[in-house]
């Protein structure tokens, strides 16, 4: 049958065959807006005022053509059920905390947040989680990092090698983020970071970290779960902010302004 997809390699079982568009959360979990793409250079050019040029627009929603059918299909009905229930009630909360206006963006600290998910598939919620780390780096990121896609691929298969951390934070925005594997140096460590920051949550992921990156929210457990079984999770979770193009950093304008001043005067 002809298809207009794209060949290419399936980010998840590496085949080449024609790809899906994958949205990058969901679209039921808030993506289904049309959205500016900016890189990095994009960033480092802004003016004073923090608008930026260039960017490509995407009608469908953050996401590209990643996933074969069969893994799109499959991912979609056995995960995104569950990770979209969580935004929804994330968001919630998140608009309880931080209302979405300008002048929350600007002011205030990382907060941190204790909050319950009930009845909720730990399990399933993290292997969507994968599903869209592995969609948001290139198809040789999977082949390099076997056990997520196998992972991904069988939804009764629980654990992952320590190796792997994952982070949930709340997010507000203003602006998003999809990272690839990238290493940062926060001071005491490198630490190889890769990160989905879309509201109402942050979606990060490292690997090889001698240290924990964030403070809380800390979600690797839920690998040890069954697909079928439920739980009411309760999370101390970081609550935070997207300024910047750096993976896990969530600090309000007013923070990253106050730091600005005193590297000035040091």
């Amino acid at each position: 049958m002809a298809t207009n997809r794209p060949e290419g390699i399936c980010h998840i079982c590496g085949s080449t065959l024609p790809l899906t568009y994958e949205h990058v959360p969901p679209r039921s979990a808030f993506n289904d807006e049309p959205a500016d793409i900016f890189n990095y250079m994009d960033w480092a050019a802004r003016d004073e005022e923090g608008n930026m040029s260039g960017g490509i627009r995407q009608q469908r929603g953050w996401g590209a053509h990643t996933l074969c059918e069969d893994c799109n299909n499959r991912t979609g009905s056995w995960y995104v059920p569950t990770l979209t229930r969580m935004a929804r009630a994330g968001l919630c909360v998140l608009d309880q905390m931080i209302p979405d206006d300008e002048a929350n963006r600007r002011s205030g600290v990382i907060q941190g947040a204790t909050v319950e998910f009930a009845d909720i598939h730990p399990l399933r919620f993290l292997k969507q989680v994968v599903t869209m780390l592995l969609s948001a780096n290139g198809p040789a990121f999977g082949t390099s990092n076997p056990k997520l896609a196998t992972f991904v691929l069988d939804r009764e298969q629980q654990g992952l090698p320590e190796r792997y951390d994952f982070f949930l934070s709340f997010f507000r925005g203003p602006l998003g983020r999809m990272i690839g594997l990238s290493p940062f140096y926060d001071g005491r460590s490198w630490s190889n970071r890769t990160e989905i920051a879309f509201p109402p949550f942050s979606y990060l992921m490292t690997i090889d970290s001698p240290n924990a990156i964030l403070p809380a929210g800390n979600i690797s457990h839920f690998a040890n779960y069954a697909y079928d079984e439920m739980a009411s999770i309760q999370l101390n979770m970081v609550v935070g902010f997207g300024h910047t193009p750096i993976p896990g950093d969530f600090r309000s304008m007013a923070d990253i302004e106050a730091d600005r001043d005193s590297a000035e005067y040091e």
